[in-house]
């Protein structure tokens, strides 16, 4: 059953022909930034500042937030769902092999992404913030319609931190400093043969998956790992040409590596992984605009590891209108759009939908997601 269930979810989840090769950086997103373009350092003003930019915790005051829970899906899972559910019903069944092999080639070549992330509760006062959150990722794909193959492999993350910020003044320049340590865990799938950060089965394995209770012949297995990292962020209000400014730079993952034991080919061993650091500068302003009045802007570049200049620009819109907020932008190149609404001041609710380009290129391996995100907060 966990065999079947694992497969299930790797056929209905993500993303693309570029699959895990290395440890990514450990950041947990908001879906504001996502609706944003993924910019957002310099403006950021909710709980999420503690994983995004500790030197916006005063910012936020006091605050109690109860969950959030957001799901991703990405475009190529939506136009293919009903293919999708016809496949998996055939699990389990001693339905005919040719007519299962059928159904898979209707789905080749297949590049789907599902996304799970939550925040639990947390808590912030007098510059301090507590908060944990998660996010998964399922990724697969299908290809090979003469003889279909399906490669995959799970991601998740998680973390609990706190962080503080305070003022200080450097050559006369008053800026905010801010810094939260925060315990993070990492899970995984991938190929027990050989170690590799993703499995695949060609078309015995994966037939055999789909009719057999045990999952004879498929072989793969999961990791697990933790450790302690750090986040440092700076941020600074000054006049510019475009007006009132907010000028930020953030470090994420100084010195975070993980650690725990996976089964490669029957042997125990301990592994150790470090995360990347990344560094991102950011700029948010606001600008009048026509119907719409004062509108915040907010513009990201961030560096990492084996990044292009495409793939490192960010920038986004967003406008308040009474129980409503607009949302707007450009994420590697691609538009973003979103919509949140607070009622009551209570109930949260928020929509984005953006494209990630995982190809090396761009243009080359483009995934489309619809977000969605509910929650709880005071």
């Amino acid at each position: 059953m966990r065999l079947k269930l694992t497969i299930l979810m790797a056929l209905i989840t993500a993303v693309s022909s570029g699959l895990i090769a290395a440890e990514p950086a450990f950041v947990i997103s908001s879906i504001r930034q996502k609706a944003m373009g993924g910019a957002g350092v310099a403006i950021v003003k909710d709980e999420s500042a503690v994983y995004v930019n500790p030197a916006a915790i005063s910012e936020i005051g006091f605050k109690f937030n109860l969950l959030r829970i957001r799901a991703d899906l990405n475009q190529d899972a939506i136009d293919k769902f009903s293919d999708l559910t016809t496949l998996s019903s055939s699990f389990g069944s001693d339905k005919d092999q040719t007519e299962q092999l059928t159904k898979i080639n209707s789905l080749i070549p297949a590049r789907f992404g599902v996304n799970l992330a939550g925040m639990g509760p947390s808590f912030g006062l007098f510059g301090f913030f507590i908060a944990g959150g998660a996010e998964a990722h399922a990724i697969a794909e299908l290809v090979r319609p003469t003889s279909p193959t399906l490669k995959a492999s799970i991601l998740a993350d998680g973390q609990y931190g706190i962080g503080h910020d305070f003022q200080v003044n450097l050559f006369g320049q008053d800026m905010m400093v801010g810094g939260a340590v925060k315990t993070v865990m990492r899970y995984r799938t991938y190929d027990a043969s050989d170690g590799g950060l993703e499995f695949s089965m060609g078309t015995g394995k994966l037939l055999d998956a789909m009719n057999s209770g045990d999952g004879q012949g498929v072989e793969f297995d999961t990791a697990t790992g933790s450790g302690v990292g750090f986040d440092l962020g700076f941020k600074s209000k000054m006049a510019t040409f475009l007006g009132d400014t907010s000028a930020a730079v953030v470090f994420n993952n100084i010195g975070t590596t993980i650690t725990g034991t996976k089964t490669v080919s029957g042997n125990e061993s301990v592994f150790s992984a470090t995360i990347p650091m990344t560094t991102t500068l950011g700029l948010g302003f606001s600008q009048d605009l026509f119907l719409l009045g004062s509108t915040s802007f907010a513009v990201d570049y961030k560096i990492q590891p084996d990044s292009t200049l495409f793939k490192s620009v960010y920038m986004g819109f967003e406008k308040t209108l009474w129980l409503f907020t607009l949302r707007g932008g450009l994420y590697q190149g691609y538009p973003t759009v979103g919509l949140g609404m607070d009622l009551l001041w209570i109930f949260h609710g928020n929509y984005a939908y953006y494209t990630e380009e995982t190809g090396g290129e761009a243009g080359s391996a483009p995934l489309s997601y619809h977000l969605v995100e509910l929650g709880l907060h005071f």
